[in-house]
């Protein structure tokens, strides 16, 4: 009969001190590896899978607003002054914008939305230019909101009267 080692051996035949160290080390770099995982800004782009497609550009539905409004602002953008700026405008073309805030809305046509509503301020675009003794009187417009998910617009389609 032989005696116990002062090291004792497991199934495999390796001490116990030696087993029990590779198992530490195991777990060490697991939860090492982990950790390292959750760094911030260690993340990269999310994954593309081959022949998926970047999400589609969504449309402003058709639309029409009656409304009444007090005019803030009047401006006049020169030539390329929109540049870059979403939906794209005709780069040669002189542009006329009103600050509106909304007092009434309705839609337009019963068959159509009305996206403005009453109590915002828009900014509605005309490629007609504006009279301008409008600044701070009540007038009555069709407003469109024209445009995608990746900008929109407010157009002027039909100026009712001052009222």
């Amino acid at each position: 009969m032989t005696s116990p080692s002062t090291l004792e051996r497991v199934g495999s035949g390796f001490p116990k001190v030696y087993v029990v160290g590779l198992v530490v080390i195991a777990l060490a770099s697991g939860v090492g590896a982990c950790a390292g995982a959750l760094q911030p800004g260690a993340e990269g782009p999310p994954a593309v899978r081959p022949g998926s497609a970047a999400p589609a550009v969504g449309t402003i539905p058709p639309n029409a607003s009656r409304i009444t409004a007090t005019v803030r602002q009047r401006v006049v953008w020169p030539p390329g002054s929109l540049a870059g700026i979403r939906p794209a405008v005709r780069p040669d073309r002189t542009l006329y914008s009103l600050t509106l805030e909304v007092v009434t809305s309705h839609p337009a046509a019963p068959t159509l939305e009305s996206f403005a509503r009453p109590g915002s301020v828009i900014e509605a675009f005309s490629s007609e230019p504006f009279a301008a003794d409008l600044m701070e009187t009540m007038v009555s417009v069709v407003v469109e909101l024209t445009g995608t998910t990746e900008g929109t617009r407010w157009l002027v389609t039909e100026r009712l009267e001052d009222l």
